[in-house]
């Protein structure tokens, strides 16, 4: 049964204790987690049965990838605008709200506030400085997203992110899981991957995507000079 962001923190023992709209600085200079969703409403399932694509968006990104004579890849052929967002599209998961999950810690530098304005600041195709979850700069309605968050400031911070999504995984429905082009990991539509802590590992979606990065130096922020 797909997963409300309440949901989420609810099996983890935790209550969200706010949420802010993209591209709002969370007011919270502590560790925690938090989820990013198509919904306002913590308790409600809003869904876009398919992705809204932004062409410009995803323009920008093949164009700073190849200002580093870069190419980005698709099973090793290099991909333009329609192959992306037809790869892409089969990473949505149509009946979920919830598009991203993530921490802030266990670093006590590292709060909520500084790393999803981190998140809201990098520039689509730089490797810094949350290039983790970039992929939902390619989302036409990304301004509509809405963050929930709660402050978290124990050691196990990173198992704690690693059960959230691991609860997501198993709540997806299975005529979605049909339709992912990696019916195994069906991490939310932004995650690539998953830190496996107890055995010091990750798993990586099966998206066949190559050089979606580039090393931007001190120029990674979208408005940067």
């Amino acid at each position: 049964m797909p997963s409300t962001p309440k949901d989420i923190f609810k099996h983890i023992g935790l209550q969200i204790k706010g949420q802010v709209k993209w591209n709002t600085s969370i007011p919270l200079d502590k560790c925690g987690l938090y989820v990013i969703a198509l919904t306002d409403v913590q308790d409600k399932m809003i869904c876009h049965t398919i992705p809204q694509f932004n062409d410009l968006a995803i323009g920008n990104w093949l164009s700073t990838v190849k200002s580093r004579n870069k190419q980005i890849l698709i099973d090793n052929l290099i991909a333009n605008s329609q192959d992306i967002k037809n790869r892409l599209s089969k990473f949505w998961l149509p009946d979920e709200t919830v598009v991203y999950i993530g921490k802030a810690g266990p670093l006590p530098s590292r709060t909520l506030r500084k790393r999803v304005d981190e998140y809201y600041s990098t520039k689509l195709g730089c490797d810094k400085k949350h290039a983790g979850g970039h992929w939902l700069n390619i989302l036409n309605n990304i301004n509509q997203l809405t963050v929930f968050y709660c402050d978290y400031v124990h050691n196990d911070i990173g198992e704690k992110e690693e059960e959230m999504l691991s609860y997501f995984i198993e709540s997806v429905s299975i005529n979605t899981k049909k339709s992912l082009y990696d019916m195994i990991n069906c991490f939310p539509f932004a995650n690539k991957e998953i830190h496996r802590h107890s055995l010091k590992s990750k798993i990586k979606k099966n998206h066949g995507l190559n050089n979606q990065t580039i090393y931007c130096g001190q120029k990674w922020r979208k408005n940067g000079p």
